[in-house]
């Protein structure tokens, strides 16, 4: 996955965290494909399982159950 984030803003001004929140319930790939995505809890322990590098987890029980057996 691939996060690019162009941030424009006054030069006063501090920049703020931009971290994952609850809001954001899908990625818009295209205007015709959305796709639902993890929330932070999911990486909690009891929701998911981790693999052979510390980022990558499996989904064992996320919030939402369609995403489980989703790799992060």
């Amino acid at each position: 996955m691939f996060k690019i984030v162009f941030i424009d803003h006054a030069k006063k001004s501090p920049l703020g965290s931009f971290g994952v929140d609850d809001r954001f319930q899908y990625m818009a790939i295209a205007d015709n494909r959305q796709r639902l995505m993890p929330l932070p809890d999911d990486r909690l322990p009891g929701r998911c399982q981790a693999l052979a590098y510390p980022e990558a987890v499996i989904l064992v029980n996320p919030k939402l159950p369609e995403l489980a057996g989703e790799v992060l």
